[in-house]
């Protein structure tokens, strides 16, 4: 179980909501049914750790449920705006195309201390967790441990290597913005 006494907000595509609680271990929130206009900003506030598992695409401000889910908006860069202040968190984005958005800078604009996030596609899981699921899963254990953002991504990044099936390369495009020294114990 990742890190129990960590305070995390998990936000997820409605069909992928199994995974990520498994994941995780926390009852994610979903979109649908939450979307931009529903979401309470509030929610992310005064946690140590945001964990978004939803789609997203190049360039986009905004990140999405699944196909499944008619594409639906779940979050968008003025949410996470209206959310400021988060308080130094530390964010874990299993979003595609996620280091580069719009998004990323609007979370640290917001006050998130850094934000893990690919610069590619990844392959997450939707009943049962699979390679980026597991690395998200390995990161809270080691944030939970007291790594710093950078270190946690670092050891989770070992953990996923020695699991069978895994490619060394797989989630080579996964790298923290913004403070990789930060820690949350």
């Amino acid at each position: 179980m990742p890190a129990p006494h960590l305070n995390v907000l998990v936000y997820s595509a409605r069909a992928w909501r199994l995974s990520a609680w498994l994941a995780t271990g926390r009852r994610p929130l979903t979109s649908p049914p939450l979307g931009p206009r529903t979401f309470d900003p509030e929610q992310l506030r005064g946690r140590q750790v945001l964990y978004f598992k939803l789609h997203g695409l190049p360039g986009e401000p905004r990140w999405y449920g699944t196909a499944g889910d008619a594409w639906q908006d779940a979050i968008d860069v003025e949410t996470i705006r209206a959310a400021a202040p988060l308080g130094r968190c530390v964010v874990f984005a299993q979003a595609c195309f996620s280091r580069e958005s719009p998004m990323v800078q609007a979370l640290l604009e917001a006050g998130a201390a850094a934000v893990v996030g690919s610069e590619a596609t990844l392959t997450a899981g939707r009943y049962w967790p699979r390679a980026s699921d597991w690395l998200g899963r390995d990161f809270l254990q080691a944030l939970g441990a007291g790594f710093s953002a950078g270190q946690a991504l670092a050891v989770a990044r070992i953990r996923l290597s020695q699991k069978p099936g895994v490619t060394p390369g797989q989630l080579a495009g996964l790298s923290v913005v913004g403070e990789s020294t930060r820690s949350v114990g």
